[in-house]
């Protein structure tokens, strides 16, 4: 009883995403070897191959063969053919792409099976998975070959009529799988909308050939450009997944789990977004955050691969969101098809964000592969057309070859008859041709047109973005030397004012000097604002053209922390406001670091506390971390504080929180530059929750 209550937990917690994915595999293989321990006390057929199923279900990637036959042997044995037939087509589908004999040993074990209109639906789906093998192994020439033969051996079923429709199905089925390895375009298109129709047509609606059809049509849809009919697609894959997730709910399947590929249609469905109206899109990705707060292996692949929150992000001009995601999913991106759709939506959103360098370097990447799409096409529509012009050659000589045949019993009498319907025959079939070559023609000369524009387009704007990086670097430049030059212009003639104002004060009588020297203060205290204003422009300047230089030593902390507060000392001119460093008593510590710019942040965190405290206290402290290598430096004062949502803002360039304030709003968008030249980080510590705020600045602090 407890065994298997433990059982059901912990299916609970693998199903909600409490373990990490090497705890549930762990977890998976206990709750296994538990089930297999049981096996011998269960008495009856349908208890043993229900905990063979369960076993199946946890079995990891590399023992689902020999875990899926033991199932298999069981219900052959026990004559529950329907489980049979489901662990035949599960092992089949599992072997696409790996070991075709074991498909073939397949088609064998269902020979032992009787005739039932599901054994015959699943005769053809393990069949499929064998073509699909035999089309991925094969070589070009031998997959248009195979290609010709299966499309006249079609057609011929087709035009006959008698034919069974899963025998239909089969072949329909296995010239797309070759189309899709060869030539996946428009024909391709065309079959898939016949073969939906036959599938529709079966005795007996298998879910896993659905399965199958769907996920191929959505993908070949999204391949050649038509999110509407990838997105119808997807929609019915999800239905048949519905059915296919009851049906195992019904039969007691509890660690069977259909997340992920749940989580891979939406997905798709994201990317097709053009397709979707706004409450789909937010829908869709409703789901897909639901899977991931549940699922640990959905929520590992997002993270390793986060294109379905940018395909959301893009689908809701969330612009400057997205491009992070855009680019790290093109790092995880190998499919040449999605890559293509993926630099396209980061070329929109860097054209909206205005970021120039970056659409500069996506658009290279993405003119090559138009134009690698644009080869790829026009080879495709090539061997379309050669496939068409051999299955109506071929046709035309068969029916000319009979036609001749039955003439001659009696040549005397029927040679006008056989050539007037060789020629009529030979006319309809050359119009036949020529109108579906025209049609083909004309289909590909629009694509080529529209993506040699599109080639085109991408090319000059890729030229004009080069052109406007090299004119905002050049501009870029001459405002750092215009800043650094007026700057040092402007300093000579402020300090000659000072000193003129004291010499003025100094030679004045003693009536008027004290009189005078109130103005000479009034002029000390504005040129120092101005020289601030000054430095902290020039700063601002060096810091973007990658002249702040950092040159790190060893350093008390002791003598940054006695530095700065003095500093600091001299602007506190208000009685009320006690400035303190809490480590004043401490053994001093030494850290590798920049002390000349560690002062300067630590000095502007304490001179904007002073700005807006009016009384109570201001207080320096820090903390060393020797095991992170890391030291932390607060400033805490009693001040009026940070108002909720500006945490972030007052770090911008000229934002101020008052603007009866001192200063230019520069000083806190410094301590931020430096700290990120530092690989450092300067913050609003949001938890602090007494009066006034606290500002946090760390740095690495080892060598």
């Amino acid at each position: 009883m407890c065994r298997i209550l433990f059982s059901i937990i912990l299916a609970i917690c693998v199903s909600f995403g409490v373990f990490s994915q090497n705890e549930i595999q762990l977890r998976n293989k206990m709750l296994s070897d538990s089930i297999n321990k049981k096996l011998p006390t269960l008495k009856s057929s349908t208890a043993r191959i229900n905990a063979l199923y369960d076993i199946f279900d946890l079995a990891p990637q590399d023992s689902v063969v020999a875990t899926g036959e033991r199932v298999l042997q069981a219900a052959m044995k026990a004559k529950d053919y329907a489980s049979a037939l489901d662990m035949l087509r599960r092992l089949s589908s599992f072997n696409i792409g790996k070991d075709s004999t074991l498909i073939s040993k397949y088609m064998g074990e269902l020979k032992k099976i009787p005739i039932s209109p599901e054994r015959e639906a699943t005769e053809c789906f393990i069949y499929l998975c064998a073509m699909t093998n035999q089309a991925r192994y094969s070589s070009e020439a031998d997959r248009f070959h195979r290609l010709t033969e299966l499309t006249k051996r079609y057609r011929a079923e087709k035009k006959s009529d008698k034919s069974a429709v899963n025998t239909r199905i089969v072949l329909l089925f296995t010239i797309c799988n070759y189309l899709d390895m060869s030539m996946p375009g428009e024909i391709m298109t065309i079959y898939l909308e016949e073969l939906e129709k036959l599938l529709k047509k079966m005795d007996y609606r298998l879910d896993g050939l659905e399965n199958m059809f769907y996920l191929h049509s959505a993908m070949a849809y999204t391949y050649n450009d038509q999110p509407a009919r990838a997105v119808a697609a997807d929609r019915e894959l999800m239905k048949v997944i519905d059915r296919l997730d009851h049906q195992a709910q019904s039969d007691g399947r509890k660690f069977r789990n259909y997340d992920r590929f749940r989580y891979s249609v939406y997905r798709r469905m994201l990317i097709n977004a053009d397709a979707l109206s706004p409450d789909e899109i937010e829908e869709t990705f409703r789901k897909i955050t639901e899977l991931r707060d549940k699922n640990q292996a959905v929520a590992d692949d997002m993270a390793h691969n986060p294109r379905a929150e940018a395909s959301y992000l893009m689908a809701k001009g969330r612009y400057t969101q997205a491009v992070p995601l855009l680019e790290n999913s093109l790092q995880a991106e190998r499919a040449f098809a999605t890559r293509r759709l993926l630099l396209r939506m980061l070329v929109k959103a860097a054209a909206e964000t205005e970021n120039k360098e970056l659409l500069t370097q996506t658009a290279i990447e993405y003119n090559q592969i138009l134009e690698n799409t644009l080869k790829e096409r026009t080879l495709q529509r090539g061997q379309e057309l050669r496939v068409l012009y051999d299955v109506t050659d071929d046709s035309a000589s068969a029916t000319a070859s009979d036609l001749i045949g039955t003439a001659k019993g009696n040549r005397t009498t029927v040679v006008a008859i056989v050539a007037i319907v060789l020629l009529l025959l030979a006319t309809i079939l050359f119009i036949v041709l020529y109108r579906r070559t025209r049609k083909i023609s004309e289909k590909l000369l629009e694509t080529n047109d529209m993506l040699t524009a599109e080639r085109d387009n991408m090319q000059r704007t890729q030229t004009s973005l080069i052109e406007a990086r090299d004119e905002a670097r050049k501009a870029n430049r001459h405002k750092n030397n215009f800043i650094s030059n007026m700057s040092h212009e402007v300093a000579s003639p402020l300090n000659a004012i000072v000193e003129c104002s004291h010499i003025l004060v100094d030679n004045a009588n003693e009536e008027k000097r004290h009189y005078l020297d109130r103005f000479a203060r009034t002029i000390d205290v504005s040129a120092e604002m101005l020289r601030t204003l000054i430095n902290d422009v020039l700063e601002i300047s060096n810091a973007e053209a990658g002249t702040l230089p950092i040159q790190r030593t060893t350093v008390p902390l002791r003598t940054l922390c006695v530095a700065a507060m003095e500093n600091a000392r001299l602007h506190l001119d208000n009685p009320r406001v006690t400035l303190r460093w809490a480590n004043e008593n401490e053994a001093t510590q030494v850290i590798y670091t920049d002390a000349r710019r560690v002062e300067q942040v630590l000095v502007n965190m304490l001179l904007n506390s002073i700005k807006f405290t009016e009384e109570g206290f201001i207080e320096l402290a820090y903390k060393v971390d020797t095991v992170g290598g890391t030291t932390t430096f607060t400033v805490t004062d009693s001040g009026i504080g940070v108002p909720e949502g500006k945490e972030e803002l007052i770090f911008e360039r000229f934002e101020k929180l008052s603007p009866m304030s001192q200063g230019a709003g520069l000083g806190l968008s410094i301590c931020r530059m430096i700290a990120d030249l530092m690989k450092g980080k300067i913050y609003v510590d949001k938890s602090y929750e007494g009066s006034g705020a606290r500002f946090v600045f760390t740095i690495p602090s080892t060598p």
